[in-house]
């Protein structure tokens, strides 16, 4: 992690160390059977999210934090933060089957971020009529507004800061604009039937904003976000984010896949001979070229560089692309003259049947390992 990076995380650690702080000095720590409702609440909106969540980060817990900050004391509100954040965290690494520490750096992103957020939320929510009329729904809108594109534009920062120098290509803010409308009505909601009911009504609110988390919201969200976060915009496959996801999600539910990896032979010597440019247009032309060989329920994925995956849900259903993989020679057509460019590929197989306890890092480890012996047995023939 570069120098600017830990200073960035530094900043922010320091600034939601200092609000706890003043928070905790004046702080009323009252807990109520609704401060237990919300908690719930807000570990099933992130629980929600990665068992059945799509591309998009995009749940009901914002809603949730921001009526919780109207109703409980500051400091509850970051004790609920941190507490949730960390059942996340581990909820998260369970389903992966991840290696990485529950208590790391995304972790403690997570909490400083929401921490700081909620400080500004009050600010401005002390400025606006907690009676419902259309005008302070429309402000309550564009108070949520604000937070996804603060905190949107603070993730992307943080991204940018660990080394993905293109992070900033996806940061669009009127790509999010269509989930203020939801976010609205989950608020009002939620204060609706808990300012009319209490705790009874505050429970039958969260039951139906969670219900429809995962249909309404995910089918009201913008293509054109989805396309940013799971395709790779040079070849137009699918992207290694979304394949994660995939493999993560499939695990998780024991659900049988096959993947089949594939790397083109030397395409290092494309690069030096003909330019990087003519090496990234033969990329795409090959990811044209495996759309129209893989059924309509495979995904194919780029996995990095010249190593793409395709991916098959169920058992094993692609027998007839290995065979082909394994006989063609493919070929590309430079522009600038009729010179053509023939080339090869190796390609590695794995089938998961439902059963088996493994994690992403040994799927793709064995399934590398098959691809490799393949790549090394060509070369001795």
């Amino acid at each position: 992690m570069g120098r600017v990076f830990k200073f960035y995380m530094s900043l922010l650690t320091a600034s939601a160390a200092i609000l706890f702080a003043i928070a905790w000095s004046k702080g009323n720590f009252e807990v109520d059977l609704s401060y237990v409702i919300i908690m719930v609440a807000l570990i099933f909106a992130e629980f929600g999210y990665i068992s059945y969540g799509g591309s998009n980060k995009a749940t009901v817990t914002l809603p949730i934090v921001t009526f919780a900050i109207l109703r409980y004391d500051l400091i509850m509100v970051y004790i609920a933060i941190i507490i949730y954040n960390m059942i996340y965290r581990f909820i998260a690494v369970y389903r992966d089957k991840s290696n990485e520490r529950i208590f790391n750096v995304k972790l403690l992103y997570g909490i400083t971020s929401h921490i700081i957020l909620s400080a500004i939320t009050i600010v401005v929510l002390k400025h606006i009529p907690l009676e419902i009329t259309l005008l302070s729904a429309a402000l309550v809108g564009c108070t949520l507004y604000g937070l996804i594109i603060l905190n949107a534009l603070m993730t992307t920062t943080v991204i940018y800061l660990s080394g993905d120098k293109g992070a900033y290509r996806f940061f669009n803010p009127l790509a999010y604009f269509q989930l203020v409308s939801y976010y609205t009505i989950a608020f009002v909601v939620v204060y609706l039937l808990s300012s009319a009911y209490n705790e009874v009504g505050l429970a039958i609110a969260f039951i139906s904003i969670l219900y429809t988390q995962t249909s309404t919201l995910m089918k009201s969200s913008s293509k054109a976000i989805n396309d940013l976060l799971i395709f790779d915009r040079m070849t137009g496959a699918y992207n290694r984010a979304y394949f994660e996801d995939q493999i993560a999600t499939h695990l998780f539910r024991k659900q049988p896949f096959t993947l089949t990896f594939i790397d083109l032979d030397d395409f290092k010597h494309v690069n030096d001979l003909y330019g990087h440019m003519t090496g990234d247009k033969l990329l795409a032309d090959f990811v044209a070229i495996l759309n129209n060989m893989i059924g309509p329920d495979e995904l194919l994925f780029r996995y990095g560089g010249d190593e793409f995956c395709v991916f098959s849900p169920g058992k094993d259903k692609m027998k007839h692309l290995k065979k082909d993989l394994d006989d063609l020679i493919f070929v590309y057509k430079l522009e600038s003259s009729d010179q053509m460019i023939h080339y090869k590929i190796s390609s590695g197989e794995y089938f998961y049947a439902g059963y088996e306890t493994v994690n992403y890092s040994e799927v793709i480890h064995e399934v590398d390992q098959h691809m490799y012996l393949k790549k090394k047995k060509k070369k001795i023939e």
